[in-house]
């Protein structure tokens, strides 16, 4: 299971690397050798930036969920 950007962004906390803000957006996803490049845009002060996943498998993720 691959949680939407939207979702993953407010999961994981992910900030704006210029002015911090929370309100970001995925503008283009690749896959590339096991993880999932997101290129984001902050909708406040436009700045440009590419985070990496890595996309785990669900069996993988139930047993890390069980552990919390």
């Amino acid at each position: 299971m691959i949680l939407p950007a939207a979702s993953a962004d407010r999961e994981f906390g992910l900030l704006c690397v210029k002015c911090e803000s929370h309100r970001l957006k995925v503008y283009d996803s690749r896959p590339m050798n096991g993880t999932v490049r997101r290129y984001r845009q902050c909708l406040d002060c436009r700045a440009t930036f590419a985070t990496h996943e890595v996309v785990v498998a669900e069996a993988l993720r139930q047993q890390w969920n069980s552990k919390r």
